[in-house]
Formats: structure tokens, sequence, C-alpha cells
């Protein structure tokens, strides 16, 4: 018996070294894999081989399947580098200039992809840049019907450290491909952490957020998935562009490409496209792309959402109609609702033109930061009641008491069972705010910031964060 398996093991072939190895673009010169977790590093050989994988004294082996594909998973690594990355078989891939240290997606509508060189005040900014810590991993965009396998030819990783790296798209300078929101919010992540930070910037302008779900997942859920193709048919009709609205389109591009890869958390700025019907259903699409994404990277990602600013013609009508506002509390619902996610509140930033881009991403990049490193956030509505001198709003995150800055609060509406809103009066007592006005002698109602860009809303916490815009009513 032991003479016969001696010789079945002697005919049992042994594995080669694969032949033809290649790796995903996002395995490239300038790449940040996330320290202390798992790093899986995977691509394409012809099968059966065996691919080594090692960086920094860790190695992993994967055989190659059937199908040319390989994934080997070394084991957690510390901050650290630059070391290089090695991926060999019979041919070997040597990447250069890698890091360890804390990975994240950044992604969403034109908000998050603004470029330090869209305007002179982060321009002059981006003329300073000089950190080789800190990385972001540029996507060359372009819409796909199917999921990718890997990014687009053109797209690499830029340093914040190399002022005349120029991109192959155009040539354009380093700078005009950085994230102005990736930048603020890495710099300040490697002030307080001094560990090397990597930003994967997969966000696209005029983006629905139905583009940036799998179609397997929205499939579940017609009434997005009607939304996105009527609006496909509107637009082709009328002889536009329609992959801004076609689904699944930016996930095959931009996501379906890093599904699997080590990150710490992903950055959401999107919802601007909601400014027309669909406004009322944010939540549930927010909500969808979450578990889609979460269940594709088999963990729980934690989500950090930038609530829309305001943007557009500020009203003085109570009443006004705001899909904006609609659109604001289903990120707000969506942060409270689901574990590992959280809200950083830009309402309170200034916006006088109403201009869809606003300037200030320096103060968006920092409050990410703060919501990633400290868990700080704004007051959140958490419930109300009707008392004897109006109603009383209670308050979650309300960090260090509440805070009327500038003044006496503004953008406080009431409203009675007509479910008509008047301007109300707002007082501060304690952890909650009692908002009446004697036009409404018995109130049910009250809304804060709800408008499409409400000036001056002025509730903050102790840690000078604003409150969400919210409504206590369901009409």
């Amino acid at each position: 018996m032991l003479g016969l398996t001696l010789a079945a093991a002697l005919l049992t072939p042994i594995a080669q070294p694969a032949t033809n190895i290649a790796v995903p673009q996002i395995f490239a010169e300038r790449a940040v894999l996330q320290r202390d977790a798992e790093a899986p590093v995977w691509g394409t050989a012809d099968p059966g081989g065996i691919v080594t994988v090692s960086i920094a004294g860790r190695s992993a082996t994967a055989e190659v399947d059937a199908r040319r594909n390989w994934r080997a998973v070394l084991r957690a690594l510390p901050a650290g580098g630059p070391y290089t990355l090695r991926i060999a078989g019979a041919n070997a891939i040597e990447v250069p200039n890698v890091l360890v240290g804390d990975v994240y997606i950044a992604s969403g509508q034109s908000n998050m992809s603004y470029a330090m060189t869209s305007d002179p005040v982060n321009a002059a900014e981006a003329a300073r840049m000089n950190d080789a810590g800190l990385r972001q991993f540029w996507p060359f965009w372009f819409p796909a019907a199917t999921p990718q396998p890997d990014f687009h030819v053109n797209s690499l990783w830029l340093g914040a450290d190399e002022p005349e790296l120029f991109v192959p798209a155009g040539g354009a300078k380093k700078a005009a491909y950085w994230c102005a929101i990736c930048y603020y919010f890495g710099t300040q992540l490697r002030k307080e952490q001094g560990v090397p930070i990597g930003i994967i910037a997969a966000a696209v302008g005029a983006t629905s957020g139905q583009t940036w779900l799998s179609l397997e997942a929205l499939s579940r859920h017609p009434v997005l998935l009607a939304q996105a193709q009527d609006r496909v048919a509107e637009q082709r009709q009328l002889g536009h562009e329609t992959w801004p609205w076609e689904p699944g389109v930016a996930f095959n591009a931009m996501i379906n490409p890093i599904v699997g890869y080590g990150v710490k958390g992903v950055l959401w700025y999107q919802g601007e496209l909601k400014t027309g019907p669909g406004g009322e259903e944010y939540g549930e699409l927010l909500t969808a792309l979450i578990a889609d994404w979460r269940a594709r990277w088999g963990q729980e990602l934690p989500f950090y959402i930038v609530q829309l600013p305001g943007f557009g013609i500020p009203s003085n009508d109570p009443n006004a109609i705001s899909r904006l506002a609609f659109v604001r509390e289903g990120q707000m619902r969506t942060a409270v609702a689901l574990p590992k996610a959280a809200l950083a509140i830009t309402i309170d930033l200034d916006n006088p033109s109403g201009d869809l881009h606003p300037v200030d991403k320096v103060d968006v990049g920092l409050r990410l930061a703060r919501l990633v490193l400290h868990g700080q956030t704004g007051p959140i509505y958490s419930g109300s009641s009707v008392a004897r001198d109006g109603v009383e709003v209670r308050f979650a995150h309300a960090d260090g008491g509440l805070v009327a800055t500038g003044g006496p609060l503004q953008c406080f509406a009431i409203a009675g069972a007509g479910k008509r809103f008047e301007w109300a009066s707002a007082q501060i007592r304690g952890d909650t705010v009692v908002v009446s006005s004697p036009a409404v002698p018995n109130p049910v109602a009250v809304r804060y910031a709800w408008g499409d860009n409400p000036r001056g809303c002025n509730l903050h916490n102790g840690n000078a964060l604003p409150a969400s815009p919210f409504r206590t009513d369901a009409w």
C-alpha cells in the first residue's frame, strides 16, 4: 500500500511557475496597500501555474484557475514603505515605490471629482503639493455596459510630490487630476496619523446614483431602475448623452475593477442630479448602493456620506418645494439607519451664488477627516414632541451642547394641521430646541433648513459642526 501511495505521488504533476502573468492597473507604481489587514493581489496568467506575490518580507502563493484568474492574499502588513511588490512565476512583474497605509475610495459626482486646478484658490494650494506619502489613483473614465476586470490603460497612481508628472490623457500635469476633497482629506489624515494615505478617486460628474449600482442590485429596486430607464429614453429622444443615467455603467467601469481591494472606507458625495423627480427615493438608492458594495467586498465597509450643501436660488418661502431637501433627508436617514455609516454635514458652508460646484472644498475634506478619525458629526434630528410653548425638537450628536452661531437661530419653520408652514422663532433649551410662532397656535410639525439653498442656517454643536436639515412631518 505504501508503494502504491508513493507511486501515485510520483505520478502527480508538480505545479509549475505560471506563465504570462499580468496584473490590473491598480497594482502599479505609487500604489498604496491597506495596512493591518489581509491584502489581496490578483491578476491573470496561463491556467494551472503558480504565482508568488511578495512584499516587505511577506509572501503568498496562488494557483491559476481554468479561467486564467489567480488571487493571492498577503498577511496583514504594518504601515511603511516604499517597497517593491513582486509578482512572480515564469515571468516576473516588479512594482516599485509601493506604500502600505490607509486606503479610501472617493466616489460620486462632480463635486467629488472637482480638481485642485478648477479655480484660483485651490490651484494656489495645488502648487504647494509636496507629500510623498499622499497618493491618489486616477481612473480614466469610460462608461461600460458590462462589468470590467480592469481600468482603462491610461489610469494611474499619482503622488502629491511630483509637480512635473504628466498624465497620459492629454498630457496635463498631475495637479489637474487631483480631487480637491481627496487632497484636503488626505492631508489632514497625514497630519494626524502620519501613515501613508491612498485615495481611489472613482468619481464622475453628472452621474446618477443608478450608474454606480450594479445591474444585479438595481434589478431588485424596480422604481429606481424605472427612473433611470425613463431618463435614458428621455435623453435619447432629445439627442443628448445617455450615459449619466444608464444603470450600472459607472459601477462596471470604476468599481468592479477594484472589488476586493483592501480599503479602509468609502467617501461618498453624490445626489446633485436628483434635483428633478426621484429625490424622495434617494435614501432607498443610497441604502441599496451601500448594501451592494458591502456584499461584493464581503465586509461592512464604512461609508462616510457628504450631505449636499445649499445650491440654487435662495427662497424666502417656507412652503417652497425642494427636491434637494428630500435628498439630504435620504442621506441623513441612511447614515442614521446603517451601521458604520456617518454624515458629513455641509449645509452651513457659504455658497451665495448658489453654484453647483462650491469652491470651498477645504471644509468638506476636513469634516470628512473629523468624521473618519474622531467620529464627529453635527446635530441630527432624533425626535420631537408638542410642548406647552411650542414644538420641542431633540437631537443626537449635540456634543458640547447646542449653539446658535452668529445670532438668534434661523431657518426654522412651523406648521399646524393645515400643513402650511410659517417662519418661526427657535430657542435652545439644553440639548433641545423649542420652536414656536404666534401665527401657528396649535403646531404639529417643524422643518429646519428645508430648501434648495437655505441661507443663514446657524444651529451647531459644541464642536462647531452644523445641524443637518430635517423635518418632523411626513407630508
